[in-house]
């Protein structure tokens, strides 16, 4: 019977070397994919600590401004402009005055005046819209807004930035409100009130910031806050919230 020779010294070293480049590039594959996810880890890292960052200097930003307006009153050059229009703090900080008599108050304004506001919006359901607001009266907050019968994610946006909860008026004061919404509602044209016409104190601003540092910008901040004129509590937050870029 014949016998069956085993392999010879140079076949099994070629089988061993085979084996070994094999290990070798599974090893480079492997180190590769660690050192691509290190990256994408630091990466990340990297962009949050920067929105973190952003977020902060928003945060600060709001209470700079509230500090000034608190000691200049209607004379501070935040509501010195247009109403809404955004100032620059700082070189990476931007940040709107509103005063919320001149915006629309989802709790209190009439019917004709939702009415123009949702028309504006290009609202798909302007009837159902208005039927939902009426019925959900009184909004604690705008996380509700979403919430209403017919509202949609974008025209939920358009709306957050002509909106308050606390004003109390049945329809925007004119010289107050942003020419955008003068028009849609048809209000009267008049100029922004002189520095020093009216009082801050009664008043609800809305002050909104948005900062970037080191490439990433904050979401938008919106805060609603009661001016109450008083020594031992001169205002009163009566909403904070983070809102997408408009």
């Amino acid at each position: 019977m014949r016998r069956l020779s085993s392999p010879g010294p140079s076949r099994r070293r070629g089988f061993v070397l085979l084996q070994t480049l094999w290990l070798l590039l599974l090893a480079a594959m492997l180190a590769s994919a660690v050192m691509a996810m290190s990256l994408g880890s630091a990466r990340d890292g990297a962009t949050a600590a920067a929105t973190f960052e952003a977020a902060s200097e928003a945060e600060s930003a709001v209470h700079s401004v509230l500090h000034e307006l608190l000691a200049d009153g209607r004379r501070s050059p935040w509501l010195a402009g247009a109403p809404g229009t955004p100032l620059a703090l700082d070189a990476a900080t931007v940040v709107a005055v509103q005063d919320a008599a001149g915006l629309v108050d989802l709790n209190t304004a009439d019917e004709p005046t939702l009415h123009r506001l949702l028309l504006a919006l290009a609202a798909p359901e302007v009837d159902r819209l208005v039927r939902a607001i009426g019925a959900a009266r009184p909004l604690a907050g705008y996380a509700a807004v979403a919430t209403l019968d017919g509202m949609t994610p974008a025209l939920e946006q358009a709306m957050l930035p002509h909106i308050t909860l606390f004003s109390g008026q049945a329809q925007p004061v004119a010289e107050l409100a942003p020419a955008w919404l003068r028009d849609a509602l048809a209000l009267p044209s008049a100029p922004p009130p002189a520095a020093g016409a009216l009082a801050l104190a009664g008043h609800t601003l809305r002050l909104t910031a948005t900062a970037q540092r080191h490439g990433a910008r904050s979401p938008q901040l919106s805060a609603d806050i009661l001016i109450t004129g008083r020594r031992d509590q001169p205002f009163l937050i009566y909403d904070w919230s983070w809102r997408a870029q408009q």
